[in-house]
């Protein structure tokens, strides 16, 4: 049960890693965004120059509810650049503003965390990382053929599936 617990949390760490790489080859050609509305507070994470944003806004309107999904080409973003920082944290490609938005009200404000795709890259490759050495040692432990997986207790110098020669 453990071992099946593993296998799926690696496959899910796997698929999510490859859509982080999609999303990050893709963020710099066209900026996705998935916003959720409620009443006057706004949540939303979109991608933008190798970055994935989650930001938070109060103080709008209140007329938009639900979920809102949209994609901007690079050409049209300038607007969405935000002005006045009241604060700003940054290290490494990682960052953190408290901003007004240009546009609102003095009430409103708007909260970014800026998180770089090659960390979560890194993050979500470990599981399929570790799943690929620890089978690896397995076999090479267990004696096992590196190369295809064969038994190779019987034999002494070349495993006589593949041929690949017989690691002590």
């Amino acid at each position: 049960m453990k071992r099946l617990f593993f296998a799926s949390l690696t496959v899910l760490s796997l698929l999510l890693c490859l859509a982080a790489c999609a999303l990050w080859w893709s963020s710099y050609s066209t900026d996705r965004a998935m916003n959720y509305f409620a009443g006057p507070r706004w949540t939303g994470a979109y991608t933008r120059e190798g970055r994935l944003y989650v930001s938070s806004r109060n103080g709008e309107d209140g007329s938009r509810r639900g979920w809102i999904m949209n994609e901007q080409r690079i050409e049209d973003r300038d607007a969405m650049f935000l002005v006045d920082s009241h604060f700003r944290w940054q290290m490494l490609g990682f960052a953190a503003d408290r901003q007004q938005p240009p546009g609102f009200d003095d009430d409103v404000m708007q909260w970014d965390v800026r998180i770089p795709f090659w960390m979560l890259v890194l993050l979500l490759g470990i599981m399929p990382a570790l799943f690929v050495c620890r089978r690896f040692r397995r076999r090479l432990r267990s004696g096992f053929c590196i190369q295809c997986g064969y038994d190779l207790r019987a034999s002494r110098e070349r495993c006589p599936e593949c041929g690949h020669p017989r690691r002590v």
